[in-house]
């Protein structure tokens, strides 16, 4: 399997990043699991303008990852009640090409969320996007999450064990879901 891990965070003491982070830790002690995570500080991707975006190398190169991965785990900050404007930029930039929808990179994806906020109540959060990956590019979103709060976080680390606890059972679950739908027949299309 070869998962994909997207760290959607610019800022330089993520905690997101640090969920991200432990998912690769967690990822590379299994056999038969290759893993890339990419870091959003160091993408060099335009703002998506539906032209100019489809020459740049950078998101060439991203949507080449994307297409090759199994499944893709996004690790998000909440902002303002939704995730951050990066997940984002980085969908409208790979999420198609200017031949009109030749290039699916997201399509038929499992996608897991790992969500880092501020307070709990935010824990919903992510649903828009998810909404939006469902029924725009038909991935299968995991129904279970890790979403931890600044509490859950210490030195750069995760101080919380049932996050930690949380975190590996929901990586089970996305890669028995990868596992389990990577070999089916029926793919989808662009339709309504």
């Amino acid at each position: 399997m070869n998962i994909l891990i997207l760290s959607c965070s610019l800022n330089p003491t993520s905690n997101s990043r640090v969920l991200a982070l432990a998912a690769q830790t967690y990822l590379n002690q299994l056999d038969e699991v290759s893993n890339t995570l990419i870091d959003a500080r160091a993408l060099d991707i335009p703002d998506f303008d539906h032209e100019s975006t489809y020459q740049s190398a950078g998101v060439q190169h991203l949507t080449d990852q994307l297409a090759k991965a199994d499944s893709i785990i996004i690790a998000t900050p909440v902002y303002n009640w939704g995730t951050s404007g990066v997940i984002k930029k980085i969908i409208e930039n790979t999420g198609t090409d200017d031949t009109g929808r030749l290039v699916r990179a997201w399509e038929d994806k499992v996608v897991t969320f790992l969500c880092a906020a501020g307070v709990p109540q935010s824990y919903m959060a992510y649903l828009p996007l998810a909404n939006s990956l469902m029924l725009d590019y038909k991935c299968m979103i995991n129904p279970h999450i890790t979403f931890a709060i600044e509490d859950d976080f210490s030195d750069g680390r995760i101080s919380n064990p049932k996050i930690e606890q949380r975190l590996t059972r929901v990586l089970n679950i996305h890669l028995e879901l990868t596992q389990l739908l990577k070999p089916r027949t029926i793919l989808s299309k662009w339709e309504i």
